[in-house]
């Protein structure tokens, strides 16, 4: 599964979800998952709402803005 498609299919989830669901790439070295998820964060695909809870940002929406429904 590729992050467009996680993200479309999981509105709020954990760190160890999206390493499960994302494969080796994200689950084989934890600095390479948290270097992509902070690239995520930073692009505005993802906010953080606690340490290894997070929530991904509809298209379009402001992401400093953003509440997700939980």
């Amino acid at each position: 599964m590729d992050m467009r498609t996680f993200l479309a299919k999981y509105p709020v989830f954990t760190r160890m979800e999206i390493e499960k669901a994302l494969g080796e790439d994200y689950s084989s070295d934890r600095g390479t998952a948290n270097a992509r998820l902070a690239y995520h964060v930073r692009a505005g695909h993802v906010v953080q709402l606690q340490r290894g809870l997070h929530a991904s940002v509809p298209t379009g929406t402001d992401p400093s803005s953003f509440v997700p429904d939980l």
